[in-house]
């Protein structure tokens, strides 16, 4: 996760904002780079191999400097609870981990699913605040059927 268009677009969304930093954990550094050559360039931006120690790693050096975290997952993974198949209906152990690491006040929990995932439900239970991706699907249905017919929804 993190090097699709999504993440690209939320990273881009980002770094014009009030956000002082920015780290992708990825299955695919390099892939990601070369794909968004441009993210080399960002200060904001740090980009990290998604495994089990850059997960500990990155989240003590964030936690030490940042007053307020947010996670967003890219991973189309976790819709186990509900009817999928495929990639899909896998665990997301990486969310998981990360959610059980974070402090619930001073962190909010952003999962692209369109679903409530198992790790939606998770970081609802540790009391992070948290949205699936169902408004953003449903906000880029309207502008896309505004840009095809000149109607607004």
């Amino acid at each position: 996760g993190g090097g699709g268009a999504a993440a690209t677009s939320i990273y881009c969304g980002l770094k014009n904002k009030n956000c002082t930093k920015i780290v992708c954990l990825t299955r695919s550094p390099e892939k990601t780079l070369k794909n968004f050559e441009y993210l080399e360039q960002e200060k904001k931006f740090s980009i990290y191999n998604l495994d089990q120690e850059s997960i500990s790693s990155t989240l003590n050096n964030v936690s030490n400097i940042l007053s307020k975290i947010v996670l967003i997952n890219s991973l189309p993974l976790g819709l186990s609870d509900v009817k999928s198949s495929g990639s899909y209906a896998e665990e997301n152990s990486f969310a998981l981990e990360i959610i059980k690491k974070l402090n619930s006040k001073n962190c909010c929990y952003f999962d692209l699913i369109y679903d409530d995932t198992k790790a939606i439900k998770f970081a609802n239970e540790k009391g992070i605040k948290n949205m699936n991706g169902k408004l953003m699907l449903t906000t880029q249905a309207k502008e896309s059927f505004l840009l095809w017919t000149g109607m607004h929804l």
